[in-house]
């Protein structure tokens, strides 16, 4: 960063590369054509105003040993993988 200019945007390459690391916080949704099977996964945290939405989702945090604790399949080891590896990682599970 130290040849960088104050103020000039800088384009982001490999956004999809991201890997996952201890403490990061993730929005998984899960779906598939049976509705009731994802509603099992796609838990919804309440909220004050009692209504579901985006801001309702759960949201899982990776534990100091890189797991998130996932409804109906328990632990599973996430920490170094993108998205699509995780992905891949849980429908692989299923």
């Amino acid at each position: 960063m130290q040849n960088d200019t104050y103020g000039q945007l800088e384009e982001i390459l490999n956004l999809n590369k991201i890997k996952v690391q201890p403490q990061d916080q993730l929005s998984i949704i899960v779906s598939c054509k049976e509705e009731e099977l994802a509603s099992l996964v796609n838990l919804k945290r309440p909220t004050a105003s009692g209504g579901g939405g985006e801001s309702g989702r759960l949201v899982y945090t990776v534990d100091e040993s890189g797991d998130i604790n996932f409804p109906q399949l328990g632990k599973i080891h996430i920490a170094g993988l993108t998205r699509e590896e995780i992905s891949e990682k849980i429908g692989g599970l299923t």
